[in-house]
């Protein structure tokens, strides 16, 4: 008889989509809460409220704001090993907080800060370097994804806003600096398990050496 092959559930790829519906959930909830969560300048700074900063990216501006993020990302996670479900939770939750620490620290003209594109940019970095580390022929185009987000951020800028005063709202605009902390967040995290990735390989083949000169009898 043959084994069967446990089924891997994908866990890993639903949290970025069960995140993308937390988001959607919030449009529906009564607005006193999305106004506790989202990115406030001046609660963060003078009220103390430091979980905006990561809480942020989950209120939106609009039906349509919250659409396309929640969209980009629950396709993004489609992507995602689904064996690497705590890698998966520190990717989102990381990006989150590099995206609201990004607009804190380099954009001090934005009072308020909300939305998960930072986070999509973010699992789609991580997941097209990943593709590159596993190679074969996904490799190609994993370096095609890299270099059109590469292109978009830098040129993140006037049809961003343009975009966002179509599609969210005529107030709203777009914090490319969110974008580019998350995408280098997933950068960070990506060179982690990469690393880590090798040291367990060389310890690997360190311990089958010594066990092989281990079996070797010793001179008369």
């Amino acid at each position: 008889l043959r084994a069967r092959r446990p089924a891997t559930w994908p866990a890993a790829s639903l949290l970025p989509a069960a995140l993308a519906l937390a988001a959607l959930g919030l449009r529906l909830a009564p607005p006193a809460l999305g106004e506790r969560l989202i990115f406030d300048r001046v609660a963060v700074v003078d009220g103390g409220e430091r979980w905006r900063i990561v809480t942020g990216a989950l209120v939106h501006f609009s039906w349509s704001h919250a659409l396309g993020d929640a969209l980009a990302l629950a396709a993004a996670g489609l992507c995602l090993d689904p064996r690497r479900r705590a890698e998966t939770a520190v990717l989102l939750f990381g990006a989150m907080a590099a995206s609201g620490l990004g607009v804190l620290r380099y954009a001090p003209e934005l009072r308020w800060y909300g939305g998960l594109s930072g986070v999509a940019h973010a699992v789609v970095v991580h997941a097209a370097l990943a593709g590159l580390r596993r190679g074969g022929a996904g490799r190609a185009l994993s370096a095609a994804v890299l270099g059109l987000v590469a292109v978009k951020l830098a040129v993140d800028g006037d049809a961003a806003r343009q975009l966002a005063a179509t599609y969210a709202g005529s107030r709203v605009v777009v914090a490319d600096v969110s974008h580019r902390a998350a995408v280098a967040f997933a950068l960070a995290l990506s060179g982690l398990v990469a690393l880590a990735g090798y040291v367990r390989a060389k310890m690997g083949s360190g311990a089958v050496g010594t066990g092989s000169c281990s079996r070797v009898p010793a001179a008369p």
